[in-house]
């Protein structure tokens, strides 16, 4: 009974370490990119895979690429309206968006999917809360969550300065997390 209770314990100490939510991923999965996109190796353009890119419209209906942001590494926070750990971290996130100037910060749900509000519902909800820096794109198809196999949210996924894949971390990440993560990309 000792052994049931502790192996108990430690199951709930080791899901206290991730802080994340997790949700049913109702989008198709497929593999996430792999870490070769980033390799240092000189290869030809027939040789080479091309960066990741996505096309989303964010909550005001303006259509943001990945590549329009070519030249700066990117921080890409997945979320979800009903996950805690987020909308607790709303408002650092925002700050942080405020302040990033090497890099940028942009964030991405998927309406309808996961447990996650509708579209309208979600956009009435957000803009409610009155955050003003952090731009927060509509993945309506759940191709981040599929690409990526999100399983939990926060999830963040971390490109390059050319649109690579470099890294996926799961949970909730300080700011420092963050800075000393965009500042080993850009090494």
């Amino acid at each position: 009974m000792k052994n049931i209770i502790m192996s108990g314990m430690i199951m709930i100490l080791i899901l206290g370490v991730f802080t994340a939510c997790t949700g049913d991923n109702d989008a198709e999965t497929s593999a996430a990119p792999t870490m070769e996109a980033v390799s240092t190796e000189v290869l030809s353009e027939d040789e080479q895979e091309p960066p990741y890119e996505f096309e989303f419209e964010d909550i005001d209906g303006n259509v943001h690429k990945l590549s329009d942001y070519s030249g700066k590494p990117v921080y890409l926070k997945v979320w979800a309206s009903w996950c805690g750990v987020c909308t607790a971290s709303l408002d650092e996130t925002d700050a942080f968006a405020a302040k990033a100037q090497d890099f940028v910060v942009l964030s991405v749900v998927s309406p309808s999917r996961s447990g996650e509000l509708s579209k309208q519902d979600f956009i009435t909800w957000y803009k409610d809360l009155g955050y003003d820096n952090l731009v927060v794109l509509l993945d309506e198809q759940g191709q981040i969550i599929g690409d990526f196999d999100v399983m939990a949210y926060p999830t963040q996924v971390f490109f390059d300065e050319n649109g690579y894949y470099v890294k996926t971390m799961i949970g909730n990440l300080s700011e420092d997390q963050i800075l000393n993560t965009i500042q080993d990309i850009t090494q």
